[in-house]
């Protein structure tokens, strides 16, 4: 409820704020593994039913498919168990009709959750695959922070995860 007359608001219930304590202490001392990803990011996006089957667009499985190379390449056999904590930083190009002073922030798509999605998807395990994911299932992510931004020139598009264990 908002405090008579202040304009601020109180929170009311204090769990979320101790939950959000309570994981930024989590995972300190626990693996944690960087990778790096080149390429544009794609997002992972609504799925179109074809009949019975459902498809992805060529563009969404190459990405995906990308970062899990990078993953195998750039993390051999590192697998984080129980519940994680995923960090992305998405890198965008900035459209050359779209100026810095016009829009600072990608504030169109690809949708930050479709993003995340795509990338989700490609460091958990794939069945039929001999080579096992950076983790079990993506149902293990308890905490997800992801961002994007535009790279205006200084660095390649891309993403880059950090997936932390957490010790619960």
């Amino acid at each position: 409820p908002e405090s008579a007359g202040s304009g601020r608001y109180e929170i009311c219930d204090s769990q979320p704020r101790q939950q959000a304590r309570q994981l930024d202490r989590l995972g300190h001392g626990m693996k944690k593994v960087f990778v790096k990803v080149h390429g544009k990011p794609e997002p992972k996006g609504s799925v179109n039913p074809m009949g019975s089957r459902v498809t992805h667009p060529e563009k969404t499985k190459a990405w995906e498919t990308e970062v899990r190379t990078c993953v195998i390449e750039q993390a051999p056999g590192e697998r984080i168990g129980g519940p994680v904590k995923v960090t992305l930083f998405f890198r965008l190009t900035r459209p050359p009709s779209v100026p810095i002073r016009k829009r600072r922030y990608p504030t169109y798509p690809p949708d930050l959750d479709k993003l995340s999605r795509t990338v989700l998807d490609a460091i958990q395990d794939k069945k039929g695959e001999p080579i096992p994911g950076l983790i079990e299932d993506d149902a293990r992510v308890v905490a997800l922070d992801a961002v994007k931004h535009y790279t205006d020139g200084d660095r390649e598009p891309g993403v880059t995860i950090v997936v932390e264990g957490l010790d619960l």
